[in-house]
């Protein structure tokens, strides 16, 4: 029972372990998996923003027919970029606020693909001085999705902050978990041990009482006796018992035969007729 209890209770302790190392994992492995990915996309996002912005104004001051044309294609890589990302980024969204960052990131980069188009087309009309107003006037919206990817990195910086704290309390209450397993594991070690320990002494103690017993010439059997169960100590019991039940009935025998050879002798005593006792005397040893 004692062995069983020990296997039982290492796979019980050997499991809750496993369970709560895959919780840690998990969480602590948030950050890798999520936090940066999403952190880099909205990075990647951001820079191809910033020189978008960059090539729209050099568009805007720029009198080079040859340039244009070259901006243009850099325009459209960037606006590309920044499309393709948040694209990306759909994929990697965790909660219902982080879409809504996201959401928010794609209407103003829409509203903004506008504004660029604007500015290009007062460019390729060399109108320089409408277009630079143009970007002077729509700076709120650049700053507006500017900060909008920069809210959205702290909101992902602060659900990798949270995960992390997650798996630091997953950790200490696996420790917790395991310690509390293995103190009560123990506890009932050790009762099961104690229990077993005075079962085993009491039944020892039955065993040495009847032993004493036998020696001191009471052949009575035990009033107390308790289940002997056929462990080596039932077995030693069997033994004992048997051994008294045979000294009882032997000695129970000689004492009926002693008793009629004194019953017999008397009868010779009494009527001095000894060859007429003789026969009875000479199968007396037949009762031994």
């Amino acid at each position: 029972l004692l062995v069983g209890f020990a296997i039982a209770s290492l796979v019980t302790l050997a499991g809750i372990n496993a369970y709560q190392m895959h919780r840690v994992y998990e969480a602590a492995n948030y950050g890798n998996e999520d936090t940066v990915p999403s952190m880099l996309t909205l990075d990647r996002a951001a820079t191809a923003f910033y020189r978008l912005q960059h090539w729209m104004l050099t568009h805007a001051v720029s009198h080079d027919a040859k340039k244009k044309v070259d901006i243009d294609k850099r325009i459209e890589q960037e606006t590309a970029r920044v499309e393709q990302e948040l694209k990306n980024y759909a994929e990697l969204v965790s909660d219902d606020e982080d879409r809504r960052l996201l959401a928010e990131n794609q209407r103003l980069f829409t509203e903004f693909k506008d504004v660029v188009a604007a500015v290009v087309a007062l460019s390729w009309d060399y109108e320089q001085e409408n277009a630079i107003l143009k970007v002077a006037e729509k700076q709120p919206l650049a700053d507006a999705l500017s900060g909008q990817f920069a809210k959205h990195k702290l909101h992902n910086e602060a659900l990798g902050k949270r995960e992390a704290e997650a798996a630091a309390a997953t950790k200490r209450q696996a420790a917790f978990v395991s310690l509390a397993l293995l103190a009560a594991a123990v506890a009932v070690s050790l009762a099961i041990g104690i229990g077993t320990m005075r079962r085993l002494t009491a039944r020892i103690a039955q065993a040495n009482r009847l032993a004493a017993q036998v020696a001191g010439g009471d052949l009575r059997a035990m009033q107390d006796a308790a289940p002997r169960g056929g462990d080596e100590i039932g077995r030693l019991m069997d033994s004992l018992e048997r051994m008294r039940a045979d000294l009882a009935q032997t000695i129970a025998t000689m004492k009926r035969t002693i008793s009629r050879f004194l019953d017999l002798s008397m009868a010779v005593a009494a009527e001095n007729n000894f060859d007429r006792l003789l026969p009875h005397l000479l199968g007396e040893p037949q009762a031994l």
